[in-house]
Formats: structure tokens, sequence, C-alpha cells
């Protein structure tokens, strides 16, 4: 058999003779850990782009009747055989994809091998320029070599799902990238979906329908942070209230929420001014592309504030459970960088919890000692949800 028959459906397996095998893992073992050796010579990969296409329609079939990866929160090309087929031909259709795939290899490797500088013997290869890399014949090798690019795919999505965005394939194969883009691309009513998909569940098991049809408003009360509801009768606005309000391990729908008021972009993309400084990659084009909202600048001071209010509440409220008084009977030693009580007492109580108490609350509110400022009050509507959609006011 000659180095480039390969069985194609096969992403994990390479085929070679006996002497093959021998010459090629003494090849890849050089090649992956010597920074001049030469890469493994992979094969040219000559697959028809309507073969490929014809695959791709066909797994994505496959995918969307498995209702149990469909309806998975962690859909990823190596939890599924189908998917891992799917992906594959996706890059070997897309020589774009396998540029990006190459680009990021290459960046990957190089970056690694600053950090391996005291230990030449762990150096990866790094060819002179990232198209040096066969991505299709490296996917055909399997094993590694084809683990490698798939990974690199998983890396490439999430770049997109910040940047120009995912389509609804990508967000199919890949749901840490679909989170990430809702996380980072996502308008007010997106990032709410999980939140708004809880409401109606909590209506069906209460044998109600949701009307998606009124008008709802929300208020926030920032001094024990409850949002309330108005606009439905008493038993849908209990029940929205009740929703909205869970912020357990069953649900974080509060901090969704406010994590949404604070993180979403604008119907139409924009960032809104407080976020345009958290952007992480692409900042320049990204603003230039997609500009910045105009939002009122009494309001942006409340809302940067919302969300370290939120932690420093939920702290307390720990504190208090746990221990039986509040942040306000705390005093901060920052020369020793502690935490004492105020009293005797309190004092005693932190001493004989240890290392538990600072485990517990301890490092979490000196934490946050830099970051919260005050606890912002918001007496206006904060959002609606009309027509089925939320919508953030300001």
């Amino acid at each position: 058999m000659k180095i480039g028959s390969f069985r194609f459906r096969d992403l994990t397996e390479r085929t070679f003779t006996n002497s093959e095998k021998q010459n090629s893992s003494r090849v890849c073992d050089t090649a992956r850990f010597s920074k001049t050796a030469p890469c493994i010579s992979y094969p040219t990969v000559n697959i028809p782009q309507e073969k490929l296409q014809q695959d791709i329609e066909r797994y994505t079939e496959e995918l969307k009747n498995d209702t149990e990866f469909v309806n998975s929160n962690y859909r990823f090309w190596n939890a599924n055989s189908t998917c891992r087929k799917l992906v594959t031909s996706i890059i070997m259709a897309d020589e774009g994809l396998q540029e990006e795939i190459a680009k990021s290899i290459w960046e990957g490797n190089k970056k690694a091998n600053e950090n391996r500088k005291e230990n030449p013997e762990r150096l990866l290869y790094v060819p002179p320029d990232y198209h040096d890399y066969n991505i299709k014949g490296m996917l055909m090798a399997g094993g590694a070599d084809a683990r490698d690019v798939l990974g690199q795919y998983s890396a490439v999505l999430v770049k997109r799902a910040q940047t120009t965005g995912l389509t609804d394939l990508e967000r199919l194969v890949d749901s840490n990238a679909e989170q990430t883009e809702r996380g980072k691309r996502g308008t007010f009513d997106q990032r709410l979906e999980p939140v708004k998909e809880n409401i109606e569940k909590a209506f069906q098991e209460t044998g109600m329908e949701f009307d998606t049809s009124k008008s709802y408003e929300f208020h926030l009360d920032t001094s024990k942070f409850h949002i309330s509801v108005s606009g439905g009768t008493e038993r849908e606005n209990e029940i929205i209230e009740q929703v909205i309000n869970r912020d357990h391990y069953t649900g974080r729908n509060l901090f969704q929420t406010l994590s949404a008021l604070v993180g979403h972009r604008t119907d139409d993309l924009k960032y809104n001014p407080w976020m345009a400084d958290k952007i992480q990659i692409q900042k320049d084009e990204m603003i230039a592309q997609y500009g910045i909202a105009d939002v009122p600048a009494e309001y942006q001071e409340r809302i940067k504030k919302l969300l370290p209010a939120f932690e420093w509440h939920r702290a307390d409220q720990n504190l208090k459970q746990k221990f039986g008084f509040g942040i306000d009977q705390l005093s901060y030693n920052r020369t020793e960088g502690k935490l004492v009580g105020k009293t005797p007492e309190q004092t005693a109580a932190i001493e004989a919890a240890g290392h538990e108490f600072m485990k517990l609350s301890g490092y979490h509110i000196i934490g946050l000692l830099d970051r919260y400022q005050d606890t912002p009050v918001f007496s206006e509507t904060l959002f609606t949800l009309e027509n089925g959609k939320f919508h953030a006011l300001y």
C-alpha cells in the first residue's frame, strides 16, 4: 500500500504497511519535538468537491436526527462520530477554513515554543510559513494529526463567534462556540433565550399557556436584588417573577438576566459603551464595523456598577447565612491581607473557621473590594417582554 492510501471515514487511524509504520512513527516523533526537522510528508488529497458537499449534507441530516446530540448542551466534534465526520468534510471542502486552521496551528506552536525555550527537546516543529501545513493530509492521516486540526477548528469557531458570527451549521456542531457567540454578540433577547424557555416551561407545568401577545414590564430592586413583574394577570406575573429570580444550581436565571443587561449588543449589533473596552479580538476592526451605541452617560455609570453590586449582595447574604454577620461587620487589613471582625466575637468566629472562612467567603470579598463602588438604584422600568421578545430600556 502506498503512503497515500488512507481510509477517509476512519478519522482516528491511518493505514500503513509495516515498514511505513516504523518510518512514519520515527519521522512524526522528530517532527513534533524538533525545531528544525522537516514535517512529515503528507499525501495530496483529491476528493471531488461534489463528493464533499454530498457528505456534508448527509452527515448534517444524520446529526439533526440525533435528538440526544441536538438537545445536548455539550455538542462537540469529539463527542459524536457523525459530528466528527461532518466537521472533517466541512474543513476538507473549505480552503479558506483550512488556511485559518493552519495559521492557528502555526501561531499556537510558535507561542508554545516561547514557553519551552529552556527545554529544547520539547520544542515543536514550526515551518517558515503557515501555508506549509497540509491540513487535508493531516486530516487523512488520522490520529494526533487529525485531532490537532479538529481542535483548531473549534478555536476558529470561537474566534468567529466573537467577531463575524456563526452559521446555523457551526452552532449545531459546537455548543461552546454557540454559547460564546451568545455572550459576545448576543442581543438582549438572544442572551435571554434560556430564561424565556424556562418561563414557557413553567407555564406548561402549571397547565397554562404563555401569552406572547402581552407586554410585561420588569423592575429591579437592588436593595435585595429582586425583579418584579407587571403587565399580566396576578398569576402570570407571579410565575414569571418566580422563574426570573431563580438563582441556584437548578437555573441561574437572575444572574443570566443581570449579565444580559450589562453584556448585550444592541439589535443592530452596536457595542454598548461600557463594553467597548472589553473587546478581546480585533477591537478596532469590530468597533469600526459595528459602532458604539449612544447611551445616556448617567445610565452607563449605573449599569457598570450592577454586576459588582450583585456579587457584593450575594457575598453579604452568604456571609450572614454561614457566620451570622454581614460584610459591613468586617474590616480589611491590607498590610496583612486578612479580614477581621469589628467585634471580638466576630474576629473569634473568623479565626475559629480558619481557612474555611477564607475559602467560603473571604477571598471572594477581598476580590470585590476594588470592583465594588456602591449599589446603583434603578427606579425606572429596566426592560420589557413584548410579543415574546425581551427589550432593554435606556
